[in-house]
């Protein structure tokens, strides 16, 4: 599995889930208003990479998933919001992990709610996510002029 393929199936995972309505990848400022485009909605999946390593024999991908919800500013709505929210990273984490073989998956995942005051209240989970894919450097491929 390469990394493109990663990024493609969470494109996937969030296309076939049932209850999320909006997902994107890239950097924290690429994260869209869902009101502000056409046809889109709460809840909003959004995978932002960050640092990744390089290692003998593996490559380890990392990214934060962040999930997002809109709510009601109220102490319930809130904590509704992140539960909600927390199922859905759940999800997207149990399809890749039972769904596909061809890498190791960390589930020492590490989970942190939000809750933020833009035009409207958004809340949610962001998931701290690794990837390990089987990975060997070769210098036989590489394209060099001898």
């Amino acid at each position: 599995m390469t990394y493109k393929q990663i990024i493609d199936e969470f494109f996937n995972i969030c296309r076939d889930h049932k209850m999320i309505n909006t997902w994107g990848y890239g950097a924290l400022s690429d994260i869209v208003d869902p009101y502000n485009r056409e046809e889109s909605d709460y809840p909003y999946a959004f995978l932002n990479p960050t640092s990744h390593q390089l290692e003998r024999g593996k490559l380890t991908v990392r990214f934060n998933l962040i999930m997002q919800e809109l709510t009601a500013d109220t102490d319930d709505g809130v904590i509704q919001g992140q539960s909600d929210a927390l199922q859905y990273i759940k999800d997207i984490l149990a399809h890749y992990y039972y769904a596909l073989e061809d890498y190791d998956f960390n589930l020492n995942v590490s989970l942190t709610p939000f809750k933020e005051r833009f035009d409207d209240v958004v809340c949610g989970m962001t998931a701290a996510i690794e990837f390990e894919l089987p990975d060997i450097l070769d210098d036989c491929i590489t394209p060099f002029n001898e």
